[in-house]
């Protein structure tokens, strides 16, 4: 295989994977009854195996974790609780199998999509020990950059590019210049944080988007978020800027 055959391959197995992710994300964001929210996890766990497959046939890529699509019950056999835990799972592969390849052909710092696919993949299983504050959070998300083969101060920067607003100062937690990207990490250890942190977004996102078009908020939640739609509701979308909120469960 020459390497100009591959890295086609690989372009076209990381644009389908990338198509595979918006559809579950997008799926995760319609206005839908909760019950039925996650039913489409059997599809999207098809769809990622004959990604896998034609990644592993056309390029060096070798033993990628596939689902075995005999033991994953259809929705009407599972339980409805069961159907989130079946689509997160899938999820994550996707997510890492994207991760995976954009690294393979070099994209370090796509859009922010990529940005967002990335934290929400990687995140949870690179915090080893419970944090107690948004410092800890911010450190492990700085050492996920940083693997990524991302240069601070150059593809990155930490508590930089400071937004004046009404003699007040805000400054985002990292930022990608070259996307106009605000990324700010928030905390909730205990349930009456979730209003503030509602509080502080909706602040947040007045304040940075008059300096960035893109805001993302990782909130890193110790288990009291018990609807995230409610809870991101009213902020995606809001002001000048396109705002993502990135919920990752510990």
């Amino acid at each position: 295989m020459t390497r100009n055959s591959q890295s086609e391959d690989l372009s076209y197995a990381l644009a389908l994977i990338d198509a595979l992710a918006q559809a579950m994300t997008l799926s995760t964001r319609m206005p839908q009854d909760k019950l039925c929210q996650y039913v489409s996890y059997g599809s999207f766990a098809r769809q990622y195996n004959k990604i896998v497959k034609m990644v592993e046939n056309r390029t060096d890529i070798p033993c990628i974790d596939v689902f075995n699509l005999g033991e994953i019950p259809s929705p009407t056999s599972a339980l409805i609780s069961q159907h989130k835990v079946y689509f997160d799972a899938v999820y994550v592969q996707v997510l890492s199998l994207q991760a995976l390849l954009a690294n393979k052909i070099g994209r370090r710092t796509g859009g922010m999509s990529d940005i967002e696919n990335f934290i929400r993949a990687r995140l949870r299983a690179a915090v080893h020990t419970e944090p107690a504050c948004e410092k800890d959070i911010q450190d492990v998300i700085d050492t996920l950059f940083i693997g990524r083969d991302m240069q601070k101060d150059v593809d990155y920067g930490r508590e930089t590019g400071a937004v004046n607003v009404s003699l007040k100062k805000a400054i985002p937690d990292f930022v990608v210049h070259r996307l106009s990207l605000a990324i700010e990490v928030k905390f909730i250890k205990e349930p009456k944080r979730i209003g503030q942190v509602i509080e502080e977004m909706s602040a947040d996102v007045t304040q940075y988007a008059v300096r960035y078009s893109q805001i993302i908020f990782v909130v890193y939640d110790m288990g009291h978020i018990q609807d995230e739609r409610q809870f991101c509701q009213g902020l995606v979308g809001r002001a000048n800027a396109s705002v993502r909120i990135v919920v990752v469960k510990h």
